[in-house]
Protein backbone atom coordinates (compact mmCIF):
# COMPACT_ATOMS: atom_id res chain seq x y z
CA UNK A 1 0.00 0.00 0.00
CA UNK A 2 1.29 3.23 -0.95
CA UNK A 3 -0.26 6.26 1.14
CA UNK A 4 -0.26 9.74 -0.69
CA UNK A 5 -0.73 12.40 1.56
CA UNK A 6 0.05 16.54 0.03
CA UNK A 7 1.04 14.56 -3.16
CA UNK A 8 3.94 13.10 -1.49
CA UNK A 9 3.80 9.17 -2.14
CA UNK A 10 6.21 6.63 -1.84
CA UNK A 11 8.45 4.83 -4.36
CA UNK A 12 8.58 0.97 -4.11
CA UNK A 13 11.15 -0.37 -1.78
CA UNK A 14 11.55 2.80 -0.40
CA UNK A 15 11.16 4.47 3.11
CA UNK A 16 7.68 5.66 3.36
CA UNK A 17 6.28 9.57 3.13
CA UNK A 18 3.92 9.08 5.65
CA UNK A 19 3.99 7.41 9.37
CA UNK A 20 1.38 4.81 10.19
CA UNK A 21 1.50 4.44 13.95
CA UNK A 22 -1.43 1.92 15.72
CA UNK A 23 -2.33 2.51 19.06
CA UNK A 24 1.22 4.68 19.75
CA UNK A 25 3.76 2.39 17.87
CA UNK A 26 5.13 3.69 14.95
CA UNK A 27 5.27 0.94 11.94
CA UNK A 28 8.61 1.91 9.58
CA UNK A 29 7.24 -0.20 6.69
CA UNK A 30 3.85 0.36 4.79
CA UNK A 31 3.20 -2.69 5.21
CA UNK A 32 1.65 -3.07 8.25
CA UNK A 33 -0.63 -0.68 6.87
CA UNK A 34 -1.73 -3.66 3.71
CA UNK A 35 -3.29 -5.83 6.74
CA UNK A 36 -6.46 -6.26 7.10
CA UNK A 37 -8.14 -3.72 10.37
CA UNK A 38 -9.87 -5.41 13.26
CA UNK A 39 -12.08 -3.81 16.01
CA UNK A 40 -10.62 0.42 14.94
CA UNK A 41 -12.34 2.70 17.03
CA UNK A 42 -10.47 5.70 14.84
CA UNK A 43 -8.33 6.62 12.77
CA UNK A 44 -6.79 10.28 12.44
CA UNK A 45 -5.35 11.63 9.18
CA UNK A 46 -2.62 14.08 9.82
CA UNK A 47 -1.49 16.31 6.86
CA UNK A 48 2.01 18.26 6.66
CA UNK A 49 5.30 17.42 8.17
CA UNK A 50 4.92 15.35 10.97
CA UNK A 51 8.50 14.60 11.53
CA UNK A 52 8.95 16.34 15.62
CA UNK A 53 6.06 14.15 16.43
CA UNK A 54 6.83 10.58 14.44
CA UNK A 55 10.38 10.98 12.81
CA UNK A 56 11.90 11.05 8.78
CA UNK A 57 9.27 9.35 7.88
CA UNK A 58 6.32 11.63 7.93
CA UNK A 59 6.90 14.65 5.20
CA UNK A 60 3.59 13.78 4.06
CA UNK A 61 1.95 13.60 7.42
CA UNK A 62 0.49 10.60 10.12
CA UNK A 63 -1.88 8.26 9.83
CA UNK A 64 -2.69 7.11 13.37
CA UNK A 65 -5.06 4.44 14.06
CA UNK A 66 -6.13 3.51 17.74
CA UNK A 67 -7.90 -0.04 18.06
CA UNK A 68 -10.85 -0.47 20.48
CA UNK A 69 -9.77 -0.96 24.87
CA UNK A 70 -10.63 -3.93 27.00
CA UNK A 71 -14.51 -3.18 28.25
CA UNK A 72 -15.68 -3.41 32.06
CA UNK A 73 -18.45 -4.84 31.05
CA UNK A 74 -18.53 -8.42 28.83
CA UNK A 75 -18.83 -7.72 25.10
CA UNK A 76 -19.00 -10.66 22.24
CA UNK A 77 -19.52 -10.17 18.88
CA UNK A 78 -18.66 -11.68 15.35
CA UNK A 79 -18.66 -10.92 11.61
CA UNK A 80 -18.53 -12.51 8.41
CA UNK A 81 -18.31 -12.47 4.87
CA UNK A 82 -18.43 -14.11 1.29
CA UNK A 83 -16.62 -12.66 -2.00
CA UNK A 84 -15.32 -13.36 -5.24
CA UNK A 85 -12.37 -15.42 -5.54
CA UNK A 86 -13.84 -17.80 -3.25
CA UNK A 87 -13.24 -15.57 -0.46
CA UNK A 88 -14.33 -16.17 3.24
CA UNK A 89 -13.73 -14.11 6.18
CA UNK A 90 -14.39 -13.30 9.63
CA UNK A 91 -13.35 -11.76 12.76
CA UNK A 92 -14.45 -12.06 16.48
CA UNK A 93 -14.41 -10.19 18.95
CA UNK A 94 -13.93 -11.36 23.40
CA UNK A 95 -13.92 -7.86 25.91
CA UNK A 96 -14.21 -8.10 29.38
CA UNK A 97 -13.06 -8.53 32.75
CA UNK A 98 -10.52 -11.13 34.04
CA UNK A 99 -10.50 -12.40 37.40
CA UNK A 100 -11.85 -8.84 39.28
CA UNK A 101 -12.47 -5.07 38.23
CA UNK A 102 -8.50 -4.66 38.28
CA UNK A 103 -7.75 -6.66 35.06
CA UNK A 104 -9.13 -6.05 31.93
CA UNK A 105 -8.85 -8.55 28.34
CA UNK A 106 -9.57 -7.83 24.96
CA UNK A 107 -8.90 -10.74 22.25
CA UNK A 108 -9.32 -10.42 18.44
CA UNK A 109 -9.13 -13.15 16.12
CA UNK A 110 -9.60 -12.40 12.17
CA UNK A 111 -9.82 -15.10 9.04
CA UNK A 112 -9.62 -14.42 5.44
CA UNK A 113 -9.59 -17.53 2.65
CA UNK A 114 -9.56 -16.63 -0.70
CA UNK A 115 -8.77 -19.31 -3.92
CA UNK A 116 -7.71 -16.11 -6.10
CA UNK A 117 -8.85 -13.80 -8.32
CA UNK A 118 -6.41 -13.97 -11.46
CA UNK A 119 -6.13 -17.20 -13.41
CA UNK A 120 -2.42 -18.29 -14.29
CA UNK A 121 -3.13 -18.99 -18.16
CA UNK A 122 0.10 -21.93 -18.23
CA UNK A 123 -0.95 -23.80 -14.88
CA UNK A 124 -4.93 -23.04 -15.31
CA UNK A 125 -5.04 -22.43 -11.77
CA UNK A 126 -5.34 -19.57 -9.41
CA UNK A 127 -2.29 -17.36 -9.19
CA UNK A 128 -3.24 -15.70 -6.38
CA UNK A 129 -4.38 -17.49 -3.16
CA UNK A 130 -4.56 -15.89 -0.16
CA UNK A 131 -5.13 -16.84 3.47
CA UNK A 132 -4.45 -14.67 7.00
CA UNK A 133 -4.69 -15.56 10.53
CA UNK A 134 -4.38 -12.41 12.97
CA UNK A 135 -4.69 -12.84 16.42
CA UNK A 136 -4.68 -9.91 18.62
CA UNK A 137 -4.81 -9.60 22.84
CA UNK A 138 -4.94 -6.57 25.18
CA UNK A 139 -4.33 -6.97 28.98
CA UNK A 140 -5.28 -3.83 31.40
CA UNK A 141 -4.08 -4.12 34.43
CA UNK A 142 -4.76 -1.44 37.45
CA UNK A 143 -1.75 -1.88 40.04
CA UNK A 144 -2.81 0.87 41.58
CA UNK A 145 -4.86 4.47 41.87
CA UNK A 146 -2.40 5.93 39.10
CA UNK A 147 -0.12 3.03 37.66
CA UNK A 148 -1.56 0.77 34.70
CA UNK A 149 0.22 -1.96 33.28
CA UNK A 150 -0.33 -2.15 29.73
CA UNK A 151 0.06 -5.28 27.71
CA UNK A 152 -0.53 -6.18 23.98
CA UNK A 153 0.49 -8.79 21.43
CA UNK A 154 -0.29 -9.30 17.88
CA UNK A 155 0.44 -12.42 16.17
CA UNK A 156 -0.24 -12.59 12.20
CA UNK A 157 0.17 -15.38 9.38
CA UNK A 158 -0.09 -14.72 5.79
CA UNK A 159 0.25 -17.55 3.31
CA UNK A 160 0.33 -16.32 -0.33
CA UNK A 161 1.89 -16.94 -3.75
CA UNK A 162 2.64 -12.82 -3.77
CA UNK A 163 1.85 -9.94 -5.53
CA UNK A 164 1.29 -10.23 -9.17
CA UNK A 165 1.87 -7.79 -11.73
CA UNK A 166 -0.32 -6.57 -14.53
CA UNK A 167 1.06 -4.37 -16.95
CA UNK A 168 -1.21 -1.31 -19.03
CA UNK A 169 1.73 -0.81 -21.25
CA UNK A 170 0.37 -0.79 -25.06
CA UNK A 171 3.46 -3.72 -25.80
CA UNK A 172 1.95 -5.97 -24.20
CA UNK A 173 -1.42 -7.96 -25.64
CA UNK A 174 -2.79 -11.30 -24.19
CA UNK A 175 0.13 -11.22 -21.58
CA UNK A 176 2.71 -11.37 -24.75
CA UNK A 177 5.67 -9.04 -24.93
CA UNK A 178 5.37 -6.79 -28.04
CA UNK A 179 2.72 -9.18 -29.99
Amino acid sequence: AFVNIRGLSQIRNVDPTVAVVIDGVLSTTSLSFSQDLFDVQQIEVLKGPQGALYGRNATGGAVNITTKQPTTDPEIYVRGGLGNGDLVQFSGVASGPIGGDNVLGRVVVGYKDADGWRDNVATDVKADPYEDLTVAGKLLWELGERTTLDLRLTVSQTESTGSQFVSNAPTFVNGIPGA
